[in-house]
């Protein structure tokens, strides 16, 4: 639930916004699961059963200044209020019997946090703009899934971040080109990383935990020309540069302590690019029809929390094409289009089973398809 209020004070110098916001969750979820066969075949089966409860409020509120027509300030801050309750228990059926974890865990664990803003624009017209801007972020704490023993059940804290940014936007030549930069730099504390540990039988378990922290950096430009009518070209391109703070933990649950500052983040290329272009084939009384190509680019990237040769995934690219039809009233459209049009491999992802087996997830195929949409 969110409840908003908004004004412009003195004659519009000043722009405010509150916004009040409640969350409330439940989950219950069962796990079950079968060991040697199961309880009718010898073996035993287990349920695994948990119930938690999710609390937020926040209080946030935002102002900007207008100090003159070209220079604004702004400045705002978040508060906010976290509890969160779990309770884990095992229910055995008939069968082998299985030393296991307390059959029953509850935590309980609250959090709160405030979080500023501050930031600074000018423009030099109305078509070129420079800004600065600081901000705090904070990432709610939680609990262990299915923990299988009272240490196993610690819940991990919230991590923070501190942003820096500094950009521009621009528009040149009678706004036939756009040019937008932006650079950022962004410092975290008690990262939320999942970390391997030692369970029931020397088996690995994968928990939360939180590590010291790390650093993220990089740029980010935008553009967007129109060198012609009727055609529209756009590209962007972005690196990013990361680096973990004293990450020294056993992160595969093999009891060894590892220092891995050299990690990559997972998911986080450091290049990744886009070019597309729109081209207008008919724009009159029978209506408007748009061709457009888009490729992106992915570079090499982790696709795994942890640093193993099987998640390294190499660079690729993507191509898509549609074709849109609108209609005189631009209320209807009809477009044909294509994802992935020359059927490219990749994986999303890599994921580990206790150390002794490798999943992967496959990327989606070529796609091909038809929608329709209705203004009304």
């Amino acid at each position: 639930m969110r409840l908003f209020a908004d004004s412009a004070d003195l004659d519009g110098k000043i722009d405010w916004l509150l916004v009040l916001y409640y969350f409330r969750s439940i989950h219950d979820y069962t796990l079950p699961i079968d060991l040697f066969g199961g309880a009718g075949n010898g073996g035993a089966s287990i349920d695994q059963n948990q119930h938690g409860v999710t609390t937020s409020m926040a209080a946030f509120a935002r102002a900007e200044v207008h100090v003159t027509d070209k220079w604004s300030i702004s400045f705002g801050g978040r508060q906010t209020w976290d509890k969160k309750t779990h309770n884990s228990y095992a229910q055995q059926y008939v069968g082998l019997p299985v030393p296991s974890a307390p059959s029953r865990i509850y935590v309980r664990k609250k959090w709160r946090n405030f979080s500023l803003e501050l930031g600074s624009s000018y423009k030099f017209d109305n078509d070129k703009l420079v800004y600065v801007r600081y901000a705090e972020g904070y990432r709610g704490g939680g609990m262990q899934p299915f923990p299988t023993t009272f240490a196993g059940s610690t819940p991990y804290d919230p991590e923070t971040v501190k942003s820096y940014q500094i950009g521009a936007k621009t528009d040149w030549l009678d706004k036939r080109l756009r040019v937008n930069v932006d650079l950022f730099w962004n410092d975290y504390e008690n990262l939320q990383r999942t970390l391997g540990v030692k369970a029931l039988g020397g088996a690995s378990l994968l928990l939360t935990e939180n590590i010291p922290g790390a650093t993220t950096k990089g740029f980010e430009i935008e553009t967007v020309a129109v060198p012609v009518d009727r055609l529209t070209l756009r590209g962007s391109v972005a690196y990013l540069k990361t680096k973990y703070k004293g990450y020294v933990a056993d992160v595969l649950g093999t009891g060894v302590v590892t220092d891995n500052n050299y990690f990559r983040f997972a998911y986080a290329p450091k290049w990744v690019g886009t070019a597309g272009a729109d081209l207008t084939l008919i724009d009159n009384g029978v209506g408007k029809v748009v061709a457009s190509a888009d490729y992106s680019y992915t570079g090499r990237q982790l696709v795994y929390g942890i640093e193993i040769p099987a998640a390294d995934e190499k660079s690729y690219g993507l191509v898509d094409l549609s074709l849109r039809y609108t209609d005189p009233s631009d209320r209807y459209t009809i477009s044909l289009y294509g994802e992935n049009v020359f059927n490219k491999y990749y994986r999303t992802s890599v994921e580990t089973v206790s150390n002794l087996a490798l999943t992967a997830v496959a990327s989606p195929p070529a796609s091909y398809g038809v929608t329709v949409g209705a203004k009304f």
